[in-house]
Parts: C-alpha cells; structure tokens; sequence
C-alpha cells in the first residue's frame, strides 16, 4: 500500500521506471546509472550516488568505491564529495550520520532521511559537513543501505539535494521505500547468465530463473521475491516447457552451458 502522501502520479514514474530497469541487464552500469536518474527525477533533487561498502556496518566503513554518481553541479562539487571516499577509512571530518544510520540499520530500517539520523544542530556544525557537504553543494539526502547476510559488506543508494534548497519530507521518503519495494532487483549480483537466455521471457520468469542459476531452491526464491512457493513452481514449470528441459539440472546446464537452444 502506498503512503498517503505519495501522488497516484508518482507510482505510475516508478512502475514505468521499474520495466524500463528489468529492460537492461542487471548489474549493468546502464542500468545502475538509468535507476539513479530515475530516482533523483522521482524525489526531484540533483544529486544521486550509489557506494558499494566493506564495513558497512562499523563505526568507520573499512572501504567505499563509488560505482556510479549523476547529478553533480560541476567537477568541483564532485571532487569534493569524493575527496571524502578517499579519506576513508580514517577521515579527518568523519561523517556524524554514521552512528545513527548504523543503529537504524540494526533496528531494521532501510530508508534514512539525514534530520532523523543526525540532528540539525550536530550536522552544520561539524567540520564533515562544512569541508566535504558544503564544499560538495550537497546538504540534505536520503540513503537506502543494504547489507549481504552474513556479511560487512553492502552498498548504498542515496540522493541529495543541493546546498541551500529545502529539506527532504515524508513524501520523499515514502517515494524511496516504495523505490526499494519495486525496483532493490538493481541490487542484486549480476545475473550469472547471458543475457540471449532472458530473451522471450516475462519479468517474473527472469528473475526465478537468474535466482536458480545463483544456487537458491524454489523457497527461498519464493521468500526472495514474495512470492508463494506453488507461484514459483509454476514458473519452474514455464521456464522447463520454454526451453524444453524435464529437470532443473537439464535447465541449469543449458543455460549455463549453452548446449542447445531452444
């Protein structure tokens, strides 16, 4: 169910923006670049980025690369935001949100506006936000962490406003967990298959059919996509009639293997 606050207009951008990205190959730089875009449109701000993260949940993350950043006002604003990824992981201004975005990750939450993790008053004051922030034309924003399981390891999705511009709301908000809810596939590893093997089937097929090519047994694709375990069985069944196969061992071979089409 949607927030009340989100416009009927704004789940039709998300609902477009979410085939548009089962379009690509996932895990392309394409389509990590066309979701931040996306998302920075939706919420309208300037600035999108997307971090994988070794230690993401540590007091001082042990190693963040940027994988893709749109939005910038200029070479200048970008070179100090990454100024900042340099550092770590012994900044000299270390970022006040990360103890309360820590604690609210452990709590369970996955989308984080800045005012709730780190108050006014400790933000502008803090030399992060005066050297990095500032310098960057970047002031309020909203991130998505996800974390493997079982591991330190993640990624960050966030968007932000420019310097000076209003604080992000609810409805921002709420337009990023909906975010989350239809379109985290993003996030996933890339798909260990070629993409000629996803052609002729339907969304839903593609991703039981990648998650089985992964490893994972049909419970906990079901889990993984909120599906009913008899729904995914179906479109085991769909994906063996689709490539003539009787067993998921003779579909895993021929799509990993590429031994007959067809």
């Amino acid at each position: 169910r949607k927030p009340d606050w989100v416009r009927s207009d704004d789940v039709r951008a998300l609902m477009r923006l979410a085939l548009d990205l089962r379009d690509l190959p996932n895990g392309s730089g394409e389509q990590r670049a066309l979701a931040l875009d996306g998302l920075v449109r939706l919420v309208g701000c300037e600035v999108g980025i997307w971090l994988d993260v070794v230690g993401i949940v540590s007091p001082t993350p042990a190693a963040v690369s940027v994988v893709c950043d749109v939005g910038w006002a200029g070479d200048a604003e970008r070179s100090a935001f990454l100024a900042y990824i340099e550092s770590l992981p012994a900044p000299s201004a270390p970022d006040p949100t990360l103890p309360g975005t820590i604690s609210a990750m452990q709590r369970g939450r996955r989308v984080m506006v800045r005012h709730e993790v780190c108050d006014d008053r400790d933000w502008y004051m803090s030399a992060h936000t005066q050297e990095y922030r500032r310098a960057a034309r970047v002031d309020s924003f909203i991130g998505a962490p996800r974390h493997g399981d079982g591991t330190n390891a993640g990624c960050v999705i966030s968007v932000h406003r420019a310097w000076g511009r209003r604080q992000f709301g609810e409805r921002e908000r709420g337009l990023l967990e909906l975010f989350v809810d239809t379109c985290d596939f993003v996030r996933d590893p890339p798909s260990p298959l070629p993409p000629s093997r996803l052609e002729g089937l339907t969304p839903r097929q593609r991703d039981v059919l990648v998650r089985l090519a992964r490893g994972d047994g049909e419970k906990q694709i079901a889990w993984d996509l909120g599906l009913s375990p008899h729904t995914v069985h179906d479109h085991v069944k769909a994906l063996h009639r689709h490539f003539g196969v009787q067993s998921r061992g003779e579909l895993l071979a021929l799509c990993l293997g590429g031994a007959r089409t067809p």
